[in-house]
């Protein structure tokens, strides 16, 4: 009977805290981009920048993508596009929780109340930039067929997942460390240069070794292959990120809920 009433509180939990976090998601929307004037704009305005320049530095012979034959703001727009997604799925937990402490003495809610929030935030803006992406590669670009665009949908999920998954379980280090937060952000920058993003993956050299024990290499290129080189792509590895996934996030899950003391200690409660 005790496991049966506890049952019961857990999913009256979860349930409020989905509950209250979609309804937050949807006030902060709407108060973020009331008065925008570019609005949604601002999620894919900073990685046309990057593309710009990227491809300035390419025309100077600076660097080199690799793009076999793709046009390279086509190559370029496919993985910044992608990068800035997984990036914001990674920083996404610590943020919200960063920025809702002051929230915790004066509201009632489940901690995850804030996850949920940033979750369908980042989901929209991040289904957004990828239709987006589509709209420009089917009007410049030949997609064959609705396979190529399920399957980079579905990447795109499982990078936003493993992303996010990431970040929760990362997240309680940067509430009660102050410096991690920055930490990490200079970590996702350096796996920008390390993951193929910029440039297709190589075979030579020590970034070969890099991009090879790089986990993040298989999605991103399976996207972008998916999409722009179809017939390179390929479905291994991808299991094995699937799980990896999921163990992260029920370890992140579980983590967090043993750090919710340290946490509401450090808010002040």
């Amino acid at each position: 009977m005790t496991d049966v009433s506890q049952d019961k509180n857990k999913n009256t939990y979860l349930l409020q805290a989905l509950t209250a976090g979609r309804s937050l998601f949807s006030s902060e929307f709407k108060s973020n981009y009331r008065e925008a004037f570019l609005g949604v704009l601002w999620t894919i305005l900073p990685t046309l920048f990057m593309v710009l320049s990227y491809m300035i530095a390419e025309s100077s012979q600076i660097v080199s993508t690799n793009s076999q034959g793709v046009p390279i703001f086509l190559f370029l727009m496919t993985g910044l596009l992608t990068w800035q997604s997984f990036a914001e799925s990674l920083m996404a937990p610590l943020q919200s929780l960063r920025k809702s402490k002051r929230f915790f003495l004066k509201i009632n809610l489940p901690i995850e109340t804030f996850l949920v929030s940033k979750a369908f935030d980042i989901l929209l803006f991040a289904v957004l930039r990828h239709v987006i992406l589509l709209i420009i590669l089917y009007s410049t670009f030949e997609i064959s067929g609705i396979a190529p665009i399920l399957i980079s949908f579905m990447l795109l999920f499982l990078l936003l997942f493993f992303g996010f998954s990431l970040g929760i379980l990362l997240s309680p280090f940067g509430i009660l460390i102050q410096d991690f937060g920055n930490i990490i952000s200079y970590i996702v920058n350096f796996f920008l240069l390390c993951t193929p993003v910029l440039y297709r993956k190589v075979d030579t050299g020590l970034l070969s070794v890099v991009n090879q024990w790089n986990p993040l290499t298989i999605p991103f290129e399976g996207l972008r292959n998916s999409l722009i080189f179809p017939n390179d792509f390929r479905w291994n590895g991808l299991h094995w990120f699937l799980m990896s996934a999921f163990i992260i996030f029920i370890l992140g899950y579980k983590f967090l809920k043993a750090a919710k003391a340290q946490i509401y200690e450090k808010a002040g409660m």
